[in-house]
């Protein structure tokens, strides 16, 4: 039976959408499309307002333009319209697990002067071979880290092996896989001076997240700043 909350919630996005409805939309001057089977009600209201704004700012306080960027779980490509258009950053990669989201964020990048980034249709794990993927009605909640929607299986490579699909050699981090960065061995995080990461302490607890932050402290890297559930780690 749906909650009186979440009724609420699905008529104000319905609400919102009717009154608002466009082929793209603004958004800290990037233009967004709205026509895709992914953005959703609820994925329009959010893209309106405050989307992925922890992580922009943290982009924006932390990430120059001389700084090599590997993303991996991109979204609808927002962060990194943002850090190549408003931000100046040159070197920048894409990886998505979600096949469903590839197009979109093609034709985000299209949208705001950065087709040329490269897009890769994979999802980080801890070795390379196929993973289980999760596919929820929202994107946002996709993920490999949990099995409660339609299951597809995707190709699945590491850190390692996704350095030697690109032409620069990453020095920056940007992860945000929805509970899935809890299983990646420390070491594979090798060759990065700088992680901007939203953790998941609702979905993997909070204990196993404090630990992970705990392993990459022992590894060298510390905690400079953090923005909702979103820290910047930075290599001592």
């Amino acid at each position: 039976m749906i909650s009186f909350k979440r009724a609420r919630q699905w008529l104000r996005n319905r609400l919102f959408r009717l009154l608002n409805d466009r082929d793209e939309i603004s958004n800290l001057g990037l233009r967004l499309w709205t026509r895709h089977p992914a953005v959703t009600d609820k994925m329009f209201f959010a893209m309106s307002r405050r989307y992925e704004r922890a992580e922009a700012d943290l982009a924006t306080k932390y990430i120059r333009p001389e700084h090599r960027v590997l993303e991996i779980g991109a979204g609808v490509g927002f962060l990194a319209c943002h850090n190549r258009r408003n931000l100046g950053v040159r070197d920048y990669a894409i990886v998505e697990a979600n096949p469903r989201l590839i197009d979109l964020i093609a034709k985000n990048l299209e949208l705001n002067g950065a087709a040329d980034v490269p897009l890769i249709n994979a999802a980080v794990a801890p070795a390379d071979g196929t993973i289980s993927f999760t596919l929820s009605d929202e994107f946002w909640a996709s993920s490999t880290a949990h099995d409660d929607g339609e299951m597809i299986e995707v190709e699945a490579q590491t850190i390692a092996s996704l350095r030697t699909r690109l032409s620069f050699s990453p020095d920056t981090l940007i992860i945000d896989i929805e509970g899935g960065e809890i299983g990646l061995p420390i070491e594979h995080f090798d060759g990065f001076s700088r992680i901007v990461m939203e953790t998941h302490p609702q979905i993997v607890g909070a204990a196993p997240n404090q630990a992970m932050l705990d392993r990459f402290a022992k590894a060298g890297f510390v905690l400079r700043d953090e923005n909702d559930n979103v820290v910047f780690l930075e290599r001592s």
